[in-house]
């Protein structure tokens, strides 16, 4: 796992500052008894200019699910951004 600053740098580096972002701290699903029904440690990120949306609640702490969704965020960000240039470069040739 990178560090909050590398992340937030990365984040930024593709076009997707903290202002860009909707963050919400959810309740999870599924198994986990009480104590999942009991504190929102789930984390939603959605990028607001690609419409790109995360959910990560694998972890019990609510930071390490933050960073795991930003990380993952930053990956289908990349993603997009490959694709795009793979298709604008198939177009030319």
């Amino acid at each position: 796992m990178s560090s909050p600053s590398d992340i937030e740098k990365k984040l930024t580096q593709l076009g997707a500052p903290p202002s860009s972002l909707v963050e919400k701290f959810i309740q999870g699903s599924g198994a986990g008894g009480q104590k999942i029904n009991k504190t929102s440690s789930c984390v939603y990120l959605k990028h607001l200019p690609t419409g790109l949306e995360v959910k990560c609640q694998g972890e019990r702490s609510r930071e390490t699910n933050r960073q795991l969704a930003r990380e993952e965020l930053c990956r289908k960000i990349q993603a997009l951004y490959d694709k795009a240039a793979a298709e604008k470069k198939d177009a030319r040739e």
